[in-house]
């Protein structure tokens, strides 16, 4: 049984480690700077520390380090997220972080003054509201980073033709493991069919993965910026509400089928599809009209977004290239690359969202046909 205990103390001390080691690291990285890396250090730094009491308790059972780190987690998360968003930097940031650290003051005053004890109906009540108020909060801080995510990705795929390493999809995974490690932390006392031992190997290698997984990914992390200014959104407002108008009364609808016009042949003309870094300031400059209009017409008469439109042409591109012999030198990937497309990985999403099919698929079933 003891040998038991000490594999799990050994993987719970490998996982606090690698998260203290990699938080210092990035703090350490941009301090000056103060950017995403430094708040993504100090989320996994205090990701550390959340497994920190129960490292502790293994050596001295007798004394309880009773402080929920772990209530802190969820607030460092969003000011991460809003760090990196285009979106207007929000207001809740700092009544947020105040929250999660009250909360930890809590957990401190309450191990101190009230432990836990079955037999005491105070001791009872106080731990119940504090969970309660606990579980409430990170649950709403996690539904609100997810929104803030989603309407995020919604502006990045209306402005950025190739959005990986820039739409923090990876957080909202992140956010689903965090959820279940949270729930599962508050369930396994009701969990009586589970061993503990397995119980604790389980939270630790869940701990230690998603620390890695977390720290990768936000090294790939690419800074995004809202390619229009609040400015010109301004300064361009009466013009959609114009437009807009004018198409409800199907009064200048050839106003924006002329724009789209002059979009399709400028793709198919000077093909600005194969710069895998093209935005639609990229267009803007090409056809001498405002982003927000070029996005609205896409919108609007196509029923899609600016990354959708521009990943359709990829895509054709890419279908003439499987099926030209001059390609051949080429592999799927170098053909997924020379039709602008960033990675392996978004050819193949994009591939199969317009041909329900994947390259190489779509190959054997071109020469059989």
């Amino acid at each position: 049984m003891e040998t038991q205990k000490t594999i799990v103390l050994l993987i719970s001390m490998a996982e606090t480690s690698q998260a203290f080691s990699i938080g210092i690291f990035l703090m350490l990285l941009n301090r000056k700077k103060k950017n995403s890396l430094l708040l993504l250090g100090m989320f996994l730094f205090v990701l550390g520390l959340s497994s920190l009491p129960d490292i502790i308790n293994y050596f001295d059972k007798d004394f309880k380090l009773g402080i929920d780190f772990f209530v802190l987690v969820p607030a460092l998360l969003y000011s991460y997220v809003d760090n990196l968003v285009i979106l207007k930097k929000s207001n809740d940031i700092k009544i947020i972080t105040r929250i999660g650290i009250v909360g930890v003051a809590i957990s401190i005053v309450l191990n101190l003054f009230f432990p836990f004890n079955e037999e005491s109906v105070v001791s009872v009540v106080y731990h119940f509201l504090y969970y309660f108020f606990v579980f409430v909060f990170i649950i709403s801080v996690f539904v609100a980073t997810y929104r803030r995510i989603k309407k995020n990705n919604k502006r990045l795929k209306n402005q950025y033709s190739s959005t990986e390493n820039r739409d923090l999809l990876w957080v909202s995974l992140l956010l689903q493991f965090l959820l279940v490690y949270f729930l599962f932390g508050i369930l396994e006392g009701f969990l009586d069919f589970i061993p503990e031992l397995y119980e604790d190997v389980l939270i630790a290698l869940w701990g230690l993965f998603f620390t890695f997984w977390a720290s990768y990914h936000g090294l790939l992390q690419q800074v995004s910026k809202n390619l229009i200014s609040e400015s010109e959104k301004q300064e361009a407002e009466t013009i959609f509400l114009e437009n807009e108008k004018a198409i409800e009364e199907h009064k200048d609808i050839d106003r924006y089928k002329t724009i789209l016009t002059s979009i399709e042949v400028l793709m198919e003309k000077e093909e600005l599809y194969l710069n895998p870094d093209l935005t639609i300031v990229n267009v803007s400059e090409h056809i001498n009209e405002h982003p927000r209009l070029i996005s609205k017409v896409i919108n609007t008469l196509n029923n899609e977004n600016f990354n959708s439109f521009i990943n359709r042409y990829r895509v054709e591109k890419a279908k003439t290239m499987l099926l030209n012999e001059e390609s051949n030198h080429l592999n799927i990937e170098g053909i997924g690359n020379s039709a602008g497309f960033k990675s392996n990985s978004s050819f193949y999403t994009a591939f199969k969202k317009y041909q329900n099919s994947t390259p190489s698929k779509f190959i054997k079933t071109a020469k059989g046909a």
